[in-house]
């Protein structure tokens, strides 16, 4: 606005020089204008931006060089300056960074792994706990006609130490009449098959040999191999029948008749 006035006096001034001619004016006005115009960026912009400038490179010339430079400043310190101590710490940094995540992502890892470890543990302690009752009352089940209380506790006994260790050697029993070979392979024949679940190695070798050993009376004719070989045959005959567990159910038949009653 100042510029504006001071350019329309010094217009109306050259103009009544010239009697009035607005033409005169019009280009007086214009060209004081401009002039102003010029004259106030020269003293208020460009000037005193030229004298900051002088001033900070006496500030710069005067200051010592530092060991790390940036490009900019080393021609002013007189030494050759690369990038290479700039990139290292950059890359020093990003390593940093990436090594922070790494570490976080492999603990994740680790505590998910432990989790699921721990839980898969406890799934396989749960399901042994409940193959082995289901072994117990088979053979509490089973058992009850041919042998007193006291019998039964040492063949269960005996069952759930051949479940720890394989190579266990069973208590001879005796049993009633009515109990045969045949039922002797079914009956160890179906117990094996539920502890074979939990990972053991039950061979018909092996079983052949808890047979012959937990019923060595009614086995006195048949050698372990043959009973061993022989644990399936006529699976619907006798008074112990074949009983096969599916892969995700162990249960005996009398405990799926048990579930439907």
């Amino acid at each position: 606005m100042a510029i504006c006035g001071i350019s329309l006096l010094v217009a109306i001034s050259i103009g009544n020089d010239f009697g009035g001619n607005s033409v005169v004016e019009v280009a007086a006005f214009a060209t004081g204008n401009i002039l102003f115009w010029l004259l106030y960026a020269t003293i208020f912009q460009l000037l005193p931006q030229d004298v900051l400038a002088s001033l900070l490179r006496k500030k710069h010339q005067a200051e010592p060089c530092l060991s790390v430079i940036a490009p900019k400043e080393s021609a002013e310190c007189g030494h050759e300056v690369s990038d290479t101590n700039e990139q290292e710490s950059t890359k020093a940094a990003i390593t940093q960074g990436i090594g922070g995540k790494a570490g976080t992502i492999e603990t994740e890892i680790h505590t998910i792994y432990e989790q699921r470890n721990r839980q898969h543990q406890s799934e396989m302690l749960q399901r042994r706990k409940r193959v082995l009752i289901s072994v117990r009352e088979y053979v509490l089940e089973t058992m009850s006609p041919f042998v007193d209380i006291e019998t039964i506790r040492i063949i269960q006994e005996d069952v759930m130490a051949w479940a720890n260790n394989i190579e266990h050697t069973p208590i001879p029993v005796h049993v009633r009449n009515g109990w045969s070979t045949l039922d002797s392979r079914h009956f160890i024949w179906n117990i094996a098959a539920r502890l074979r679940l939990l990972g053991g190695d039950y061979s018909i070798v092996r079983q052949g040999l808890f047979i012959k050993r937990m019923f060595p009376d009614v086995c006195k004719d048949a050698e372990a191999e043959y009973l061993g070989k022989n644990l399936t045959i006529k699976p619907d005959e006798g008074f112990v029948h074949i009983d096969r567990p599916n892969k995700d159910d162990w249960r005996f038949s009398f405990e799926k008749r048990k579930d439907k009653e």
